[in-house]
């Protein structure tokens, strides 16, 4: 099992994605396998089936992931972006606000911290594709100002502003943008 492991790993890491799926079969009826490893397998067949396109089969194998897996947030953000891709706006929704609304204390844990910004960002362009402005709004406004993409949350609270006709608003945003992220 550990070998159709590595193959699969190598393969993952050359982009050979029939190969890996190919391994991945394999691993999936293997028995006794450590639960992390199958649990990696499962997490990263669901990258290799989103770059395909192919969101159904990702949601699959990433509702495999539980809850105590160290997969588990990542696979979870993953399943959002599948259910967005899917049409399934609600289940994204749900989703990505239980990422959000885990309990991460600043600095806890850098890497749940991404994820939460990244749910909310997320958040926000679905609120804002149904037109609640006020919710998209609250989502953008709570992501963190040294996250890496804050720039896309200005840019989306500058439109979203916009909307809602608080053109002074939009005035503000813009001016942070041109004079802290122009480059």
């Amino acid at each position: 099992g550990q070998c159709y492991l590595r193959l699969m790993a190598i393969n993952y890491t050359y982009n050979l994605d029939s190969e890996f799926l190919k391994y991945y079969d394999i691993v999936n009826n293997i028995k006794g396998l450590d639960a992390e490893d199958i649990n990696k397998a499962h997490y990263l067949a669901a990258q290799v089936f989103v770059k395909q396109r192919h969101y159904n089969q990702a949601r699959e194998a990433l509702e495999k992931i539980p809850d105590n897996s160290k997969y588990y947030i990542v696979a979870q953000y993953l399943l959002g972006v599948s259910f967005t891709n899917l049409d399934q706006f609600d289940m994204a929704k749900a989703v990505f606000e239980r990422l959000v609304n885990i309990k991460n204390y600043p600095w806890t844990d850098l890497n749940v911290s991404i994820i939460q910004n990244e749910a909310r960002l997320k958040l926000g362009y679905l609120h804002y594709q149904r037109g609640e402005f006020d919710q998209a709004l609250f989502y953008f406004n709570q992501i963190s100002k040294g996250y890496d993409r804050y720039d896309k949350s200005l840019l989306a609270q500058a439109w979203t502003n916009l909307k809602k006709g608080q053109y002074e608003s939009v005035i503000n945003k813009v001016d942070v943008l041109c004079n802290n992220y122009l480059l």
